[in-house]
């Protein structure tokens, strides 16, 4: 075969660069985690407290310090964590209706 067209010294490099950076993926993998985790968190947090008043206690910081507009940028609010609570507001919804129809 001619060493234009075979891929064995390919592979060979994508296995050793797959072995090299393992721990990459892992942290990775863990910031995906955490930033669901923080999503799932706040559309929560807006579940319970509602729109109206969710909005009310973030306008109500006045002159935050750099901690307290790190915490504002990542508890404003953003379309993923809208759907989430639409999702948890259906869900309590049916929950809702089930135990209705049970007590029947």
């Amino acid at each position: 075969m001619p060493a234009a067209l075979n891929p064995r010294p390919l592979v060979q490099a994508c296995q050793a660069a797959r072995r090299t950076f393992w721990w990459l993926r892992m942290a990775w993998l863990a910031v995906d985690r955490a930033v669901v985790l923080v999503l799932v968190l706040k559309a929560l947090i807006l579940f319970d407290l509602g729109e109206d008043a969710y909005r009310a206690r973030l306008a109500n910081y006045r002159n935050p310090d750099a901690a307290q507009r790190i915490g504002l940028a990542v508890m404003t609010l953003d379309p993923v964590t809208l759907k989430l609570r639409d999702i948890a507001t259906q869900i309590s919804r049916l929950r809702a209706r089930g135990r209705r129809i049970a007590r029947r």
